[in-house]
């Protein structure tokens, strides 16, 4: 009996970290990475920030929860392939009922729903039009008749809500100026990372969800699957330095490059053909927090207008003209780094 509840402990820590932990890093970065860049427009304290993301991390959890539930409930998950590949399925192991696991989806989608509404009177319709937009993305994603993870569209599905999605609905939430492309740039780094995880999961899954009749995007590219894998997770590195040449994230963000052993870590794991979902998860959680740290050290030294973090751009080096990005300064180097107040 202690044996089963030990089990049962280390199975739901597993299921929490996939529907909580995964999730609070990607929120984490793509917030902290806006109010950085904005932080001098935007217009509520921090305490409203930390709102908004217990909002943004309650939906995630819930559309992770919902996917379980969904899962179960068109035998998709079963006994059979509970423990296979990735985070455990806990409700086919009866670790939890199909009716809790059903009802706690809803109360944190339900929740993340009411202080939206919330958000939504002090910021303005904009954050309701991109939550509808992201509630709506999570449905045709797991849900059928349409279920788009099912049709080798997961990844794509990924990336818009955790990319575009997330970073818009964060500044129209802290700025109360709408909308704004830029705004995107800083959090595109993470979600490539966070896509690379979804992609190994799939990949990891190719024989089951090919006896389920899924299609997913690792089947599509066949031996060119591994590779596709090795390509996002350099990409995460490559998208960064195109968004710190742009102007959208401080020098210091290259901090991530202290988490490239974990990289190269995970590219021999799938050399062997082994299991990387977990490492691969432990490589997002790595690079998120790393990302933060360098927008963080980036905004601390801008406002103390050290030389060093003035971050201008390679481009605008010599060219006085670019001046509607946060990370371009003056070419004379004799002011900060300033943000343009019509972003």
């Amino acid at each position: 009996m202690e044996a089963l509840k030990e089990n049962r402990a280390v199975l739901i820590m597993k299921y929490l970290f996939d529907v909580r932990v995964i999730s609070m890093t990607a929120v984490t970065v793509s917030i902290s990475a806006v109010y950085a860049l904005y932080a001098r427009t935007a217009v509520y304290p921090l305490l409203f920030a930390l709102t908004l993301l217990a909002a943004l991390l309650l939906l995630h959890m819930s559309a992770n929860a919902f996917n379980h539930y969904l899962d179960f409930l068109y035998k998709i998950d079963t006994t059979a392939n509970a423990l296979s590949q990735g985070p455990p399925r806990i409700i086919p192991l009866g670790v939890i009922s199909e009716k809790t696991a059903g009802a706690a989806a809803f109360s944190m989608m339900l929740t993340s729903a009411l202080i939206g509404s919330y958000l939504a009177t002090q910021s303005g319709i904009w954050v309701i039009v991109i939550g509808v937009l992201g509630v709506t993305l999570f449905a045709v994603y797991d849900a059928r008749p349409i279920q788009l993870k099912a049709r080798a569209f997961g990844e794509v599905i990924v990336f818009l809500i955790w990319g575009p999605l997330m970073a818009l609905g964060s500044f129209a939430a802290s700025t109360k100026a709408g909308i704004n492309i830029g705004a995107t740039y800083a959090a595109l780094p993470e979600t490539i990372a966070v896509v690379a995880m979804l992609y190994v999961n799939n990949l990891e899954h190719v024989s089951v969800d090919k006896g389920l009749g899924i299609k997913t995007l690792p089947m599509l590219l066949g031996k060119y699957a591994n590779k596709a894998y090795y390509a996002l997770l350099v990409s995460s590195y490559l998208a960064q330095i195109a968004v710190i040449e742009r102007g959208f994230a401080p020098w210091s963000t290259l901090i991530t490059l202290l988490s490239s052993p974990l990289l190269i870590q995970l590219m021999r794991t799938r050399a062997r053909g082994e299991r990387a979902y977990f490492k691969t998860a432990k490589f997002l959680t790595a690079f998120g927090l790393l990302y933060v740290l360098g927008f963080a050290l980036g905004l601390i030294a801008r406002r103390r207008g050290e030389a060093f973090y003035l971050f201008t751009s390679l481009k605008a080096l010599g060219n006085n003209n670019e001046t509607n990005v946060p990370y371009r300064g003056n070419t004379n180097n004799t002011e900060k780094a300033t943000l343009n107040p019509n972003l």
